[in-house]
């Protein structure tokens, strides 16, 4: 609109859902109204269809200089190898052990900050730049496990080492534009936009005997695009609805359709800002395991943008399953006990395999601590210029107390099998991939320091493949997504008939099983290993 000055105003957005580049799905509209809520920002207009990722630029208001609040340039996130801290109030946290977008281990948890911002349902990762502009990598998060648990809670059987020896098309489906897909054991689910607001159709398909055949097809109404449609035990979570994944039956989920929990196994946890927590098990639904104050809802981590609580946040055996809900507390799934870690100003804490490391970001001194939070070991970091670090392991996603201290106090790297390099000059900072010492090939993606989804790598039971993936250790299905496939022999990428990893969607669905989505003609690909 042109008004009577000749000033041209942007009211609207043109199309309602953006599709980036590499066919991430995500709401402007949604985006706008929740980035602009704080009241220090003026206005928050979103682009970024068909660009490589979303896009906001955040004009700052006068109250806020008048506040103090200080703008610089906030650093990338740093490479593996770097674990100095600092006291820099403005500079950007440490990674965590698994922190998202990082591409491999670093010893710290993640210095302390502030209360969370408020972020978006969907898995969206947000970091500033210059101080007023924020990419949005949106991430879907598609797919599930390779070699942990079936939808039965077997172990999945090994991935077929003929995929390097080619493949071929099976058979396609025609889906909507900017559907989402997921999947477990032979179930195929995808969600897919219809012409009604608000609508979506939610279809599965058996796909055991080949070619996909269809289960049931429903209709479900969500209050927003972004919404949560995951997998949790026998139930399809489509925003607040759950369907069973037996016949489709319509069930309206016990959380507040305006919040979005977390899933880990059979639970789903959700916290809201006033510091309630709750949890629900997939087995009875329809009653809270729990409910409970913490009693610092100033830091609760509420609305998290995943759909799976990131590993650094969790520690989990056969008799319990903790996730750290705040700075400083952990609670219990299954009864709502709280571990309370009294953790200072300074310290930042993070899961282990076998317990919890907390970190003093000023002195450097790191205290490993049991899976309750009592202390076992203390020690120093020393300072490491190697510009190795251990990658991220889809099956083993947290590392244990033995491996962390190698790696902090000793720069001992002889432990991870699968490692990450940091080439890093004045101008351009890139990683690279190695297995067994052999570095893998890049994809099409831009492998920079900076990833905008969590990178982990899965490597099959024969030994001859690893595969990257985003998708999140935490999860219950039987599906994973891929961001690559190599032969470990030779770092060699493998392609699938034409399509490019890194440029289209692939998911794992079995041994024999690869799918590709195409999220701009809406068809689906699916690849079985060897020459037709």
């Amino acid at each position: 609109m042109i008004d009577s000055e000749g000033l041209l105003h942007i009211t609207g957005h043109k199309k309602e859902l953006i599709v980036t580049a590499g066919g991430k799905n995500g709401s402007p509209a949604i985006l706008e109204d929740r980035l602009g809520r704080p009241p220090l920002i003026n206005q928050v207009p979103v682009v970024g269809d068909g660009l490589p990722c979303i896009c906001a630029l955040i004009p700052l208001t006068t109250d806020m200089r008048r506040a103090g609040c200080k703008l610089r340039p906030v650093s990338p996130v740093p490479p593996p190898h770097q674990s100095e801290s600092s006291t820099d109030p403005y500079a950007a946290p440490q990674p965590t052990p698994q922190s998202q977008g990082a591409v491999g281990y670093s010893p710290e948890p993640p210095a302390p900050a502030g209360p969370p911002a408020k972020k978006n349902r969907m898995p969206l990762i947000i970091g500033a730049v210059l101080g007023v502009i924020v990419l949005v990598a949106a991430g879907v998060g598609i797919g599930a496990l390779l070699r942990s648990r079936n939808s039965d809670g077997t172990a999945p059987s090994a991935v077929s080492a003929d995929w390097a020896e080619g493949s071929h098309q099976t058979w396609s489906l025609d889906l909507e534009t900017g559907s989402y897909v997921r999947g477990s054991g032979s179930q195929l689910a995808v969600a897919s936009p219809t012409d009604s607001p608000g609508v979506w159709s939610v279809a599965a398909y058996d796909t055991a005997d080949g070619a996909p055949q269809e289960q049931w097809n429903v209709e479900v109404e969500v209050d927003t695009d972004e919404f949560r449609f995951e997998y949790w035990g026998d139930y399809l979570v489509v925003g607040g609805t759950l369907l069973k994944t037996s016949d489709g039956g319509a069930y309206t989920a016990p959380w507040d359709s305006r919040h979005a929990p977390e899933f880990l196994d059979d639970y789903a946890l959700l916290c809201t800002y006033d510091g309630t927590c709750a949890s629900w098990a997939a087995d009875d639904p329809s009653t809270a395991l729990w409910e409970q104050q913490i009693d610092e809802p100033e830091n609760i981590f509420a609305d998290q943008p995943a759909a799976y609580p990131d590993p650094s946040r969790v520690y989990q055996d056969d008799q319990v399953a903790y996730v750290s809900v705040s700075p400083s507390k952990a609670v219990d799934l299954a009864t709502g006990d709280v571990i309370d870690f009294d953790l200072g100003d300074t310290y930042g804490l993070g899961a282990l395999a076998d317990g919890w490391v907390k970190v003093d970001h000023d002195t450097g001194r790191y205290t490993l601590l049991s899976p309750t939070g009592k202390e076992r070991d203390s020690f120093e970091a020393a300072a490491d210029e190697n510009p190795l670090g251990a990658a991220r392991l889809f099956d083993a996603p947290n590392a244990t107390a033995e491996q962390i201290t190698k790696l902090a106090r000793d720069g001992d790297l002889s432990w991870a099998r699968a490692q990450v390099r940091t080439d890093e000059d004045a101008e351009t900072c890139t990683v690279a991939f190695l297995v067994d010492g052999t570095e893998l090939d890049t994809t099409q993606e831009d492998w920079g320091c900076s990833f905008d989804y969590t990178p982990y790598l899965l490597i099959s039971d024969d030994d001859s493949l690893v595969m990257l993936t985003d998708s999140s250790p935490m999860q219950a299905a039987s599906t994973v997504s891929l961001r690559g496939m190599w032969t470990i022999a030779d770092g060699k990428l493998i392609s699938l008939d034409g399509y490019d990893f890194g440029a289209d969607q692939f998911y794992l669905f079995g041994s024999e099983l690869i799918v590709a989505y195409d999220p701009n003609s809406g068809e689906l690909t699916a690849f079985a290993p060897g020459a037709e």
